[in-house]
């Protein structure tokens, strides 16, 4: 019988399978774990994501609940919207007043309630861990790291009540739909070191308010109060120059040895001033010295005074006896006009009289003249421009200094702090600061400001026409510096070619370049650009539009018969503010008051309107035309802030200017404080905004 034999390569074939096998399922395995591993990835970024649009959406809301005009009501003791934020009481955070203010949202789907989130325990897991980092909190607020005991220090808006309006989440509705899931949001108002960043330098726990372009503190000057208003102090100007140290060049007044600077008047108290005194020459020849007498005079030879850079002064010689020397001079006197050696002294000669070798040097006369005056106290509490009295014990006169409230009101800064946390455990806290609008300016920079860098401007060729920014003053208080005939925008930072200065100015016909007088030469057109603040752009021009609708006594529809004039010759004045939502023609007519019109506005005829106007909307054009006396006396501001169709546009447009004037009378604008700024500063601000608050900064915590 034959025996087979054995291969040795038996089984190896079921060897390799079983191995590729093996292979396949670790490849399989680990394609399982990645993708695993990405679906957690993905699942974990995508809740990050979310937490981080919920906890934006916290800081919206926010901004949303703080809109000013939510808390604009007649009595001004409650907001009379039930989702507003009541902020017009707010401090600083302390541990004794309850200015920090949270709202919670709790996720009632889950189960949470009001009790479920505390972030001012530091025990609960939605504890406010960013509350005891800043330098101001910190210091003014924690201790130890941890926030007061008690509820004294905070408030509380709770989302899951039904007091909260449309933030009130109601199960099934369309209209009140859960909010995203952030779980609170924390209020409160800035101080220079409550962020990252320090708003000062050298931060001292400031209050911040914001003026239209940056923030400043309410301890800087001329300092304001907490609400952000100023507290009514004074600047000092001299001519159209604004100064708090007026230096005079040359010196002005006579004679003062100790003069005392009185400020008094416009309601308010303590401003003070220091005159400076500096003796200086004045000009005039006061003696004449003998530098030698020479000798042989039989009479008095005559004196020729020369150089020095004038003339005017004159002499007379003397002696003693015929054949002796000149002993010394008398009737020195200066001629019309006085003051003129300005160089120096002025040479001596004497000729005739039978003698030679005298001479004489001039002396000028030192006299006190004041070079400066410096504001040490602003003081507060005026309401009005006061009056500033330079008195003498010495005798002295001439000088003079003006002064001007600097009254206004900013905007409010305030931080929100919110956190959010996703169903998958992802914590999101943001941070956003933002600030209510300021109120409208009490003084507008000229007597006609264009709010655009492209207007169209058609003046007229009347021999009439002015556009004046030197004040009138026609309530006889103390003038204010001169204002800028015409101010158009040229934004430093997007500049056009032609520039709007240039184009305006190319618009007033060659003759009458000496019609537009202000501060600078004739014809005076200047970018105000650096003075306008926000009301470069489209939301500043507009809140200012909504700043005075909100303070109407009258209201009209476009185009109506007749409007409410007041009374500018009552005693006081009848003069209301008035809004026109749309086209307004008048004339001819006499009137007075805040005039804002959203369309355009003719001027026709004989028109005296007394006060500031506004034309700002959609039509942003201003007509004046007919014969006779068309005058504004106050101030003239257009923009163009709405398309045709009443929505915002994203940039100011091109106003149209036009003035179709002839015939005789008095046309044109007069600036004029007494019936612009005073008007304006009687208003009711700080502004009642419809619009959510700036933003001025936002970013993520962690």
């Amino acid at each position: 019988m034959k025996s087979k034999r054995k291969s040795s390569e038996s089984g190896l074939a079921l060897l390799l399978a079983i191995f590729t096998l093996l292979l396949l399922a670790a490849i399989g395995l680990a394609m399982l774990c990645a993708a695993d591993l990405e679906t957690k990835i993905a699942a974990n970024y995508r809740d990050k994501q979310n937490s981080i649009y919920a906890s934006l959406s916290g800081l919206q809301e926010a901004r949303d609940r703080l809109i000013p005009s939510r808390c604009d009501t007649a009595t001004g003791t409650a907001c009379g919207d039930p989702i507003a934020i009541d902020y017009r009481d707010l401090g600083l955070p302390s541990a004794s007043a309850a200015n920090v203010i949270y709202i919670i949202n709790p996720d009632t789907t889950i189960g949470e309630t009001a009790a479920s989130i505390k972030p001012w325990d530091p025990t609960n897991k939605y504890y406010d861990t960013d509350l005891c980092t800043s330098p101001y909190l910190s210091t003014h607020l924690c201790s130890g790291g941890v926030p007061p005991s008690g509820s004294a220090w905070y408030q509380v808006y709770d989302n899951s009540s039904t007091s909260a309006g449309e933030y009130h989440p109601v199960s099934g509705s369309t209209t009140f739909p859960r909010p995203l899931a952030h779980k609170w949001v924390r209020i409160t108002l800035k101080a220079d070191n409550m962020t990252t960043v320090a708003a000062q330098s050298t931060p001292v726990g400031s209050q911040m308010c914001w003026n239209g372009t940056y923030q400043v503190p309410v301890t800087g000057s001329p300092g304001y109060s907490t609400s952000c208003s100023s507290t009514g102090g004074i600047v000092l100007f001299n001519g159209s120059t604004t100064c708090t140290t007026c230096t005079y060049n040359p010196h002005i007044g006579t004679g003062y040895s100790n003069p005392v600077v009185t400020i008094s008047g416009g309601g308010g108290s303590g401003a003070t001033a220091t005159a400076h005194v500096t003796p200086t020459s004045n000009g005039t020849v006061g003696t004449i010295t003998v530098g030698n007498g020479g000798s042989s005079y039989t009479s008095a030879p005559t004196v020729t005074i020369s150089g020095g850079g004038g003339s005017g002064a004159t002499a007379t010689a003397t002696i003693q006896a015929p054949g002796a020397p000149v002993a010394g001079f008398s009737a020195v006197t200066q001629q019309s006009p006085v003051g003129c050696y300005s160089s120096s002294a002025p040479a001596v000669s004497l000729s005739g009289g039978g003698g030679s070798g005298a001479t004489g040097t001039a002396n000028l006369g030192s006299i006190g003249k004041i070079d400066t005056i410096t504001l040490t106290n602003p003081g507060s509490g005026y309401t009005s421009n006061p009056t500033v009295t330079i008195t003498d014990s010495g005798g002295g006169s001439g000088a003079s200094i003006q002064a001007q409230t600097t009254k206004s009101t900013l905007g409010r800064v305030y931080v929100l702090t919110s956190l959010a946390v996703g169903k998958g455990g992802s914590r999101t806290l943001s941070q956003m600061e933002v600030a209510t609008p300021p109120a409208y300016p009490v003084t507008l920079p000229g007597a006609l400001v264009i709010d655009s860098p492209q207007p169209t401007v058609d003046f007229a060729n009347s021999n009439n026409y002015v556009v004046s920014g030197v004040d009138a003053n026609s309530c006889s208080e103390a003038a204010v510096p001169k204002k800028v005939s015409v101010g158009v925008i040229d934004n430093p930072n997007n500049p056009t070619n032609p520039t709007a200065v240039s184009e305006v100015t190319a618009s007033i016909p060659k003759n009458r370049t000496d019609h537009y007088t202000g501060k600078g030469p004739s014809p005076d057109v200047e970018n105000v650009y650096a003075a306008l603040g926000n009301l470069t752009t489209v939301s500043g021009a507009d809140g200012l539009a909504t700043s005075i609708a909100a303070n109407a006594t009258y209201t009209y529809s476009s185009n109506p018969s007749s409007i409410v004039l007041g009374n500018p010759n009552a005693t006081p004045p009848i003069c209301p503010t008035t809004v026109v939502n749309g086209d307004l023609t008048l004339g001819p007519v006499t009137g007075c008051g805040v005039l804002l019109v959203t369309g355009n506005l003719t001027m026709l005829g004989d028109y005296y309107w007394y006060g500031p106007v506004f034309v700002i909307g959609s039509g942003g054009s201003f007509t004046g035309g007919g014969g006779g006396h068309g005058q504004i006396i106050g101030s003239l501001f257009v923009a163009q802030t709405k398309n045709a169709d009443g929505t915002m546009r994203s940039t100011l447009g091109t106003p149209t200017i036009s003035f179709d004037i002839s015939g005789g009378g008095g046309n044109g604008i007069q600036y004029d404080h007494c019936w612009s700024d005073n008007m304006l500063a009687a208003l009711d601000n700080p502004s009642k905004s419809t619009q959510p608050l700036k933003i001025l900064s936002q970013h993520t915590i962690f």
